[in-house]
């Protein structure tokens, strides 16, 4: 079969959906939203004829839409070099995950060891024992 390479913004979890479809060797069903149907940026992915036309109908009625892939449609992807980039760019996905994840516990973190300390308190960080 004839594939044509587009550009869809895919989510990680997409990706990841259709890195194990290929490793298993089944086919697989993405759900696209409007935006991802409109966008012109991602991963460039194999589409059949019919899949492309699908995809233009959607764009021209504001609506998002389905892609079926088959295994012989994965298998073109993996031979065409579709899930090596993907396989380099999850590293990165899950590296800026972490990062994120445990900036925010370090400031959940610091503001709570602050409230320990006496720094976070609005009185000034003025500890007052008995009366004053």
């Amino acid at each position: 079969m004839s594939y044509t390479h587009h550009r869809i913004p895919l989510s990680s979890g997409q990706l990841d959906t259709l890195s194990k479809a290929a490793a298993s060797g089944t086919g697989v069903t993405l759900r696209l939203t409007n935006a991802q149907v409109r966008g012109n940026s991602g991963s460039a992915v194999p589409l059949t004829v019919t899949q492309v036309s699908r995809l233009r109908k959607a764009s021209s009625g504001g609506r998002g839409a389905e892609i079926s892939f088959s295994k012989t449609q994965l298998a073109a992807m993996k031979k065409g070099g579709f899930f090596p980039l993907f396989a380099a760019i999850v590293p990165a996905l899950i590296a800026a995950g972490k990062a994120a994840a445990l900036g925010a516990s370090a400031a959940a973190g610091g503001a709570a060891l602050k409230k320990v300390l006496g720094r976070g308190q609005k009185n000034g960080g003025r500890l007052r024992l008995g009366r004053s």
